[in-house]
């Protein structure tokens, strides 16, 4: 087989061979240069002009403390504790500090006097962005500066002429803000920043950062992206600027504790964006923001739950305030819209510098208008549902709510002095423990006279049952809620309501038959945790406080069954009270397996069903009980032992007994042939065992 190599490819080798070694050559005479040129340059003789002409391109006076040469990768001067000076009408500090910069050179500065920078790169560099009184920050007067023109073109550049403002970047700095001599909390860290100048006055900036707070501890507040582009070829305020601005996958907990310095227990995942358009003097603004796994920190909803924010204005620098907000928030169906009537000042200084800044289009205090438009029931149900843990998980609601509401502006804080209503359709309210939804007739919310921050829920009917519909009506604010409700209602629907909201008195292991109830019910609760007390030594733990229900409910004519009763429980009459800690059932009248009795039954809570002190009291009377009879309603076979099965008929069930102190009290108790008059019997009961603590009478 013929030898595949030729001559051309043996040139060819040749030629790559002689490319490699030009570029070595070329690398090593590089190489000397660095190591052989530095030493014959006269640093002092650049110095001057390198500080002058980064002094000339950021419009400031700058020093450094001392200055080294470098050749390799680029011509550079490396510039140690630089700082730039700041205007004094911003203050004393320095607007920049920075232990190293590189300025990178043009070319052309080896060769000829005029210093040139291309690049300045800060390291770690610390940054102060300042605000004074009227409303202006100290990086204008560089816009302005660096915008003026450097003279008419002559072909030639002149020692005089401007310097061309170089490309700036910086890592890791740390920026600052400040309104006055006052170091704001907030800064951000770990910032990558680059700033520079294209012809025509285009200015461009680029940042990427972390925000942190000085005051206090930030888990992890995320980062912030940006661009801006700013042509400045005439006066700043007509100046054109189009800017975005990003905040992504930051947790809520850690945007409240930066803005507010103190976290509210609010859980999710932020998403933040926004846009502006238009001149310095007035900026289009849009942003959109979206609340993923909304929650309370204290409790962990069964589904999650998402919030969405759309807003747009303009911002009038002028009178630092928002003129046309407004804002838009999709819920389920319908859509919640706020919508500002005038100019809204961000600040006293807004307010105070522009006295038609702070009064509306009308004439008076600015004020915003929130309208709920078609919005589900169920969207609201779902959102107290992810606010407190005592709304039913399971429950589900039909129909819509509609109103207006219109507020003072308050700044960026919670609106105040509102005023308005709102109003539902009709609602069908379904829960696990009712085979058919409860109709609610059409609801009205209205703001209380004379009341600030108080709403009322006019009264409304609602159907349980009976023939007549029961009422309920309250009262909502920022922080509570009281509801109450009165009138007719089958005793079934009464115990499957207590059931889905777990009343004290009325919501155990309760089956009822028959029976009729006359509800005057009042439950307060709180919307937001509170500090919980404890007995234990140590910080107070914060949650939800048990919802506080009093009133009494009227029961007629009822048949209930208890799973440690072996037989219904037939209740003429009887009354259930509730009062803050105690609940009862008092006046008790009925019969159990034949047997006439009357009584009460009262117990203390929130308290451990086994705790000491937290027992059951039980107080029963009957006029007449065979023991024998007795013991067959309980469907026990009486025998040598059955004394001690009056005392504990279930030891052999599944059922437990809960904690009972009870005394029973008969007027004639026979024991087969023997008689007792005044009998009185105090029992002992808990779980599966009971213990007959004495017994007395009159016998023969």
């Amino acid at each position: 087989m013929p030898d595949a190599s030729t001559p051309l490819d043996a040139t060819s080798r040749k030629t790559n061979r002689l490319r490699k070694a030009q570029v070595l050559g070329t690398f090593g005479v590089l190489l000397l240069l660095a190591a052989t040129v530095p030493p014959f340059v006269n640093i002092k003789r650049f110095r001057h002009g390198i500080l002058q002409a980064i002094s000339e391109g950021l419009g400031r006076p700058v020093r450094a403390g001392s200055v080294e040469l470098i050749l390799l990768p680029r011509p550079a001067f490396v510039l140690h504790r630089f700082t730039v000076a700041e205007d004094p009408a911003y203050g004393a500090e320095p607007v920049l500090m920075a232990g190293t910069v590189t300025a990178s050179l043009r070319a052309s500065t080896l060769w000829h006097r005029r210093v040139e920078i291309a690049t300045l790169s800060f390291d770690a560099p610390s940054l102060n962005l300042t605000r004074n009184a009227a409303g202006s920050w100290n990086f204008e007067t560089l816009l302005h500066s660096s915008s003026t023109p450097a003279g008419p073109a002559t072909g030639a550049k002149s020692a005089s002429a401007g310097m061309p403002f170089p490309y700036v970047e910086a890592s890791e700095a740390r920026i600052n803000f400040k309104s006055g001599v006052e170091k704001l909390p907030f800064s951000l860290e770990g910032t990558d920043l680059a700033l520079w100048k294209e012809s025509g006055g285009e200015w461009h900036l680029r940042i990427k950062a972390r925000p942190v707070r000085t005051d206090l501890t930030v888990a992890d507040a995320g980062q912030i992206r940006g661009e801006a582009v700013l042509h400045a070829s005439g006066p700043l305020e007509d100046a054109p600027v189009r800017a975005s601005l990003e905040w992504r996958r930051v947790q809520l907990g850690d945007v409240d504790r930066m803005l507010q310095g103190k976290d509210d227990n609010w859980r999710g995942v932020v998403d933040w964006t926004a846009h502006a358009q238009g001149t310095l003097a007035s900026v289009l603004i849009s942003t959109d923001v979206q609340v993923s796994e909304f929650r309370r920190a204290e409790f962990v909803p069964a589904a999650q739950m998402g919030l969405h924010l759309q807003c747009h204005g303009a911002y009038v620098r002028r009178r630092d305030a928002l003129d046309g907000l407004q804002c838009s928030a999709p819920a389920g169906d319908g859509m919640l819209r706020v919508v500002a009537a005038g100019m809204l000042p961000l600040s006293s200084n807004g307010a105070s510098g522009a006295p038609d800044a702070a009064t509306s289009s009308a004439g008076g205090p600015p004020a915003i208008t929130l309208l709920v438009q078609h919005v589900p029931a169920q969207s609201v149900l779902e959102m107290l549902r992810h606010v407190h843990p005592g709304v039913p998980s399971a429950a589900v609601v039909s129909g819509e709510l509609n109103g207006t509401v219109a507020c003072q502006w308050a700044g960026i804080r919670l609106p105040n002095g509102c005023s308005g209503q709102l109003q539902s359709t009709s609602l069908a309210l379904r829960l696990p423990q009712f085979t058919r939804p409860l109709q609610l007739s059409r609801l009205t919310v209205a703001a209380a006279e004379g009341s600030p921050g108080i709403w009322q829920l006019q009264p409304s009917p609602v159907s349980l049952g009976a023939g007549t519909a029961a009422t309920w009506s309250g009262t909502f604010s920022a922080s509570s809620l009281a509801l109450r409700i009165t009138g007719p209602a089958k005793l079934r629907n009464v115990f499957r309501l207590a059931q889905a909201f777990r009343i004290p008195a009325l919501s155990g292991d309760v089956r009822v038959s028959h029976g009729s109830a006359q509800l005057a019910l009042a439950v307060q609760a709180a919307w937001l945790p509170q500090p919980l007390f404890s007995t234990t030594p140590g910080p107070q733990s914060i949650g939800f406080a048990p919802s506080l229900w009093t009133g009494n409910v009227q029961i007629r004519n009822a048949v209930i069954t208890l799973p440690v009763l072996r037989r219904p429980l037939q209740l003429a009459s009887a009354e259930i009270e509730l009062a803050p800690g105690t609940a009862g059932w008092n006046h008790l009248s009925g019969t159990y397996g034949h047997v006439p009795f009357d009584g009460s039954l009262r117990w203390q809570f929130p308290c451990a069903s086994t705790a000491p002190g937290c027992a059951r009291t039980l107080l029963l009377h009957a006029r007449s009980l065979n023991a024998a009879d007795f013991l067959a309603s309980l469907q026990i076979k009486s025998g040598p032992s059955h004394l001690l099965e009056l005392v504990n008929p279930w030891a052999a069930s599944v059922p437990k007994l809960p904690q009972l102190d009870a005394i029973v009290s008969v007027d004639l108790l026979t024991f087969g042939r023997l008689p007792i008059e005044h009998a009185a019997l105090d029992l002992g009961m808990g779980g599966q065992t009971a213990e007959l603590k004495s017994i007395s009478g009159n016998v023969l």
